[in-house]
């Protein structure tokens, strides 16, 4: 699964301002700023997860964005559902219908990687619906990833 720009943005804006929660509003500029976001970009995405409910905006001097809820309260899931069609690796995997029933694709009966696919999206759906901001601001405070560390999606069943 490749995700969007747009979906790497929003986690990205998400992130600064989980780490940064109970602590006021923060300018549009500075989340720009500090995340590598383009302005214009990062007026659409705030704006689509202000009505989505996960940031409020204030104005004023003091203005600028925030969460609407408790980092811990959103996964990284809900953020890239927002902004991505679908989870899924391959279109023939809707992420409207359960996995267990047939995808319905013209090639379903000759398919021999359906299940891999179906598999990836199982697993990913299932890391990104565990992991919250939280988690995410945690793992910051407490660890500086090394390139050398596997990626620990692969170490769960």
């Amino acid at each position: 699964m490749k995700i969007s720009a747009r979906a790497d943005y929003a986690l990205r804006a998400v992130t600064y301002l989980a780490s940064r929660y109970g602590h006021g509003a923060l300018p549009i500029h500075d989340i720009a700023k500090h995340k590598d976001i383009p302005l214009k970009f990062l007026e659409q995405i705030l704006l689509q997860l202000r009505h989505a409910g996960y940031v409020e905006s204030k104005r004023g001097s003091k203005g600028g964005y925030c969460l609407a809820k408790d980092p811990a309260d959103i996964t990284l899931a809900e953020i890239v559902r927002l902004m991505e069609i679908s989870l899924a690796p391959v279109s023939c995997i809707p992420q409207t219908r359960p996995l267990e029933e047939p995808c319905g694709c013209e090639r379903a009966a000759k398919c021999d990687l359906g299940w891999i696919w179906r598999d990836i999206h199982t697993y990913t759906a299932s890391l990104l619906e565990r992991v919250t901001f939280r988690d995410v601001c945690d793992h910051q405070r407490t660890k500086k990833p090394r390139e050398s560390e596997k990626c620990a999606a692969f170490s769960q069943p």
